[in-house]
């Protein structure tokens, strides 16, 4: 039994205790000690004896206290307290360590909210706990209860020391699904740490997040005075604050970073400590630099999504999301038939342009940042230009057929696409005013403008924002992949956005017009993006059974919709949606294509190449139409899928790179320089099905085997 009133030896008399260093009624006890045989002051730490009655809480705890000692052994740096001893005695462990002087950070009032005189200090303080966490990052160790308490600081040698790994834990080789234990203290631990918020989107990412998120906190602190949340709740239902909000002389680079850190969903948070580390530094060498003023939304008006949180919008946004034309896509599905293979996915248009609009704006605020003085946009045109994103990512997909795009191939001559009736919608409808009134407020943009980005006729100024949400690495790919994985319940779509987004840049080397490019030390997020594309494409939207509905249902449109066509009378296209569309199928029984969708009793896979196919096997694909289609079967037993689907490219054809990797001379090079996996799929997916009703499934089965003999 430790002896705590007078000095107790410890240790075949080499440790002498001194005094009680932490009391505070947790688990653990720290005495300050000196060690005899080297003659210098150390920690001592153990645990209480009140803990370790049970023996298998014994058993436990002494496991944790013993990997302690073993994982921060390893740590051998400057600012993190080393440990020096482990042994075992009376059956207790002590683990000893370097003595640090100085207090932990929260008794240096001067340190929180620091006068400007002070704030290079704070910063310091800041860069040594980078730099500490990134080294235990490095080595393997994830501290897992960074608070203030647990961060020393001497203000003579103005020294950090990180302490008390006590909760630390070996990162894990593959992430765990999801957290078991709430090991850290209340206000500073992340929220994926508590149980039961996985429901609302909030999951485990990796050990090394719920780190970042704290050093986010305790960064927010020390800059501003203030905790930015104390209980769960808040954390679930205020907007995430920055350090802007509160004083003026933070770059905003520093700003945008540390708030990065503090986002609830652990994918949206920074990629790495390296960017944070060189902004501090950065600011503490060249001081504060006023950059271009972004006006943030005025958040009067807030939407609840479960893939981005809230979505906030002003109250002249609101007029174009309340106009019955955006109300309508509430009703198109972003997945068309993909419900019926994947229950869940009975997700809307309005959600992914909210999402679209949301990443969007993510996009740029994060290039603007960047860039504020080469682009040389002066404050009015980087709000007009964020307002006119905006404004299209919103109203991009307006002109969306019933179930999305399966009919695509249904609009008239006049109005061949989505695009150009989203276009005809927003010239047509009182859109143009609500969208002239909100450019008159922001730089001065007309609704044609708008209309323009949406169908690729835009002036070269306009590019940048064209670029950010519809081009080959766009804020449309980042949330409808996100959102689709989501909701049909797959991991496929999952990938990195916030490490994505906060390594795409600006290049000017084509044209001289700002174009989108990617950090190169994002192609590893980049990769994750393209491939989460290619498995969406061959495991979701191409699905043999969605793809078959999906062909059923162009045909039941055509054969229901006004001259067999989607209407360009713009009060008969807003009646058309997938509730109308499913309203006839139910009610006319008497077409077969009608009661094969509503009974789902379709023909069935009886043939297929896909994905990748070579020159022969689709030669060999046009053989097997061409027979099929001559033996004369009715297109409701027989029914072929021959699609080829191109991939995202890389150049065009002139060799142009179009996804551009720059590096940090501005050199831009096409992606296939940089991954080899991403060149590997450089190929288009191709589809050949063959699916045959019960009365011909024999007759085309035995044609299929014999041609197949022939090849």
């Amino acid at each position: 039994m430790l002896l705590i009133g007078r000095v107790t030896m410890l240790h075949q008399n080499r440790y002498e205790i001194k005094e009680v260093l932490s009391d505070k009624g947790g688990m653990g006890l720290t005495f300050k000690g000196t060690d005899n045989n080297l003659s210098r002051e150390v920690v001592i730490k153990t645990l209480r004896p009140e803990h370790i009655q049970d023996p298998e809480e014994a058993k436990k705890f002494w496991s944790l206290f013993r990997d302690e000692a073993i994982y921060q052994a390893r740590l051998n740096y400057p600012y993190i307290a080393q440990i020096y001893d482990y042994y075992e005695e009376n059956e207790a462990g002590f683990i000893v360590l370097e003595y640090a002087e100085g207090k932990s950070l929260d008794n240096f009032s001067e340190l929180f909210n620091p006068s400007k005189e002070n704030l290079d200090e704070t910063l310091l303080v800041i860069e040594q706990i980078i730099k500490g966490v990134i080294y235990a990052h490095e080595k393997g160790i994830i501290h897992r209860d960074l608070k203030p308490e647990n961060i020393l600081y001497d203000k003579q040698k103005k020294l950090v020391k990180i302490i008390d790994f006590g909760l630390a834990k070996i990162k894990e080789a593959i992430p765990r699904p999801h957290t078991v234990y709430q090991w850290g203290t209340k206000g500073y631990f992340a929220p994926e740490r508590y149980e039961g918020l996985d429901q609302i989107g909030i999951t485990f990412d990796t050990e090394e997040k719920t780190d970042y998120y704290s050093l986010g906190v305790i960064f927010f602190e020390l800059l501003t005075g203030l905790k930015p949340y104390m209980e769960i709740k808040e954390v679930l239902s205020k907007e995430i604050r920055r350090i802007s909000s509160f004083r003026n002389d933070i770059n905003t680079e520093l700003d945008e970073l540390i708030f990065s850190l503090m986002q609830i969903k652990p994918h949206e948070r920074l990629g790495s400590l390296e960017s944070l580390l060189n902004a501090v530094r950065k600011h503490i060498k060249l001081g504060y630099k006023p950059g271009v003023l972004i006006n943030r939304i005025r958040d009067n008006n807030q939407l609840r999504d479960p893939i981005h949180g809230y979505i906030n919008f002003s109250d002249e946004e609101k007029l174009v999301i309340n106009h019955p034309v955006f109300q309508r896509l509430r009703r198109i599905k972003q997945l068309s038939t993909t419900y019926l293979t994947y229950p869940g996915a009975t997700h809307d248009r309005f959600a992914h342009s909210m999402g679209v609009m949301h990443v969007g704006t993510k996009i740029f605020d994060e290039v603007i940042r960047k860039n504020s003085n080469s682009l040389e946009w002066d404050n009015e045109e980087v709000n007009k230009q964020r307002q006119m994103l905006r404004l299209a990512s919103l109203l991009h997909d307006i002109g969306h057929a019933p179930f999305s795009h399966v009919g695509d191939g249904l609009f008239p001559t006049s109005i061949p696409n989505h695009e150009r009736m989203a276009e005809y919608l927003i010239k047509q409808t009182e859109l143009k005013d609500i969208i002239d009134r909100i450019g008159s407020q922001n730089g001065g943009f007309s609704h044609k403008e708008i209309a323009g980005l949406i169908v690729g006729n835009y002036k070269s100024s306009y590019r940048l924002i064209r670029e950010i949400f519809s081009s080959q690495l766009d804020a449309d790919k980042m949330d409808y992949l996100l959102r689709d994985s989501r909701m049909t319940g797959v991991n496929y779509g999952n990938f990195d956005m916030g490490h994505l987004i906060r390594s795409i840049n600006i290049d000017y080397q084509l044209d001289n017009d700002p174009i989108l490019g990617v950090d190169k030390s994002g192609v590893h997020a980049l990769e994750g993006l393209i491939l989460a594309r290619y498995f969406m494409f061959t495991q979701v939207y191409f699905h043999r059974t969605r793809r078959i509905y999906d062909k059923i249902l162009e045909k039941i449109m055509y054969n229901i919709l006004p001259s067999n066509q989607i209407p360009s009378d713009i009060n008969d296209f807003l009646k058309w949606d997938d509730h109308k569309v499913f309203e006839v199928i139910k009610n006319d029984q008497t077409s077969l294509w009608n009661k094969m969708f509503y009974t789902r009793n379709h023909p069935k896979l009886l043939f297929e190449l896909f994905p990748h196919v070579n020159d022969e096997d689709k030669k060999f694909a046009e053989h097997i139409k061409s027979v099929l289609t001559q033996k004369g079967f009715n297109d409701n037993e027989l029914i072929i899928d021959n699609i080829q689907h191109p991939p995202i490219r890389f150049s065009d054809e002139e060799g142009n790179p179009l996804i551009r990797i720059l590096e940090k001379n501005g050199v831009a090079n096409s992606v296939n320089k940089y991954s080899s996996i991403l060149s590997s799929l450089n190929d288009p997916i191709y589809i050949f099905r063959v699916y045959a009703g019960e009365g011909i499934m024999a007759d085309v089965k035995k044609i299929i085997e014999e041609e197949t003999k022939h090849v």
